[in-house]
């Protein structure tokens, strides 16, 4: 359990910021309740709340996840990331990236090779102030063979100037069932020379369920 995690005015070639990784057998909770990177010039930034190999089950609960002011040339977000044999939560509240310049950007809430279960529910994900030549942000992307469930309340990106921009809220192989729920999905002031939204995406044996709610693009220039 880790209360505040405090990141400021880091200049480094190479910065790396992990909450766990590891091996297990049973099970990893993982519960941040502030975590904050700020001032931030780095050739290569990475954090990652969650990344290892698991038997049963791994739960990554994060209450605010803000990013502010980072400049480096590659730049890796991800919450949850490895391979897992029988289930996943992963429970975002409020994830913030705000004035970004990063040659590549990319934010991953969850990403892994399961054999039951993906649970990814997202309260607020906010990228604002972004300039980049390669934007990439995925919700979710795996290999599962049982079933995903993606539930997002408010994406946001806003004022975002990049030459391929890519926003993927569901991506991989299943073979039972994929549900999508986005309350409200918002693109606002972008500029790229390619623009690429997916709200699902991936081969499947059995059942799809999307529900968008409000899907919205406006000022868009591609």
């Amino acid at each position: 359990m880790i209360f505040i995690s405090f990141h400021d005015n880091i200049l480094s070639k190479v910065f790396v910021s992990i909450h766990s990784s590891g091996e297990l057998t049973h099970a990893l909770i993982v519960m941040v309740f502030v975590t904050f990177h700020n001032d931030v010039l780095s050739e290569i930034f990475v954090t990652v709340h969650a990344g290892c190999e698991l038997a049963h089950a791994l739960v990554v609960m994060v209450l605010i996840s803000l990013h502010d002011d980072v400049l480096t040339e590659i730049f890796v977000s991800v919450h949850s990331s490895g391979k897992l044999t029988h289930a996943l939560v992963v429970m975002v509240l409020v994830t913030l990236h705000d004035d970004v310049l990063a040659e590549i950007f990319v934010t991953v809430h969850s990403s892994c090779e399961l054999a039951h279960a993906l649970v990814v529910v997202i309260f607020v994900t906010f990228h604002y102030n972004v300039l980049s030549k390669v934007f990439i942000t995925v919700h979710s992307c795996s290999e599962l063979t049982h079933a995903l469930v993606v539930v997002i309340l408010v994406s946001l990106h806003d004022n975002v100037l990049s030459k391929i921009l890519i926003t993927v809220h569901s991506c991989g192989k299943l073979s039972h069932a994929l549900i999508v729920v986005i309350f409200i999905s918002f693109h606002n002031d972008v500029l790229s020379k390619v623009f690429v939204t997916i709200h699902s995406s991936g081969k499947l044996a059995h059942g799809l369920v999307i529900m968008i709610f409000v899907s919205f693009h406006d000022n868009v220039l591609t």
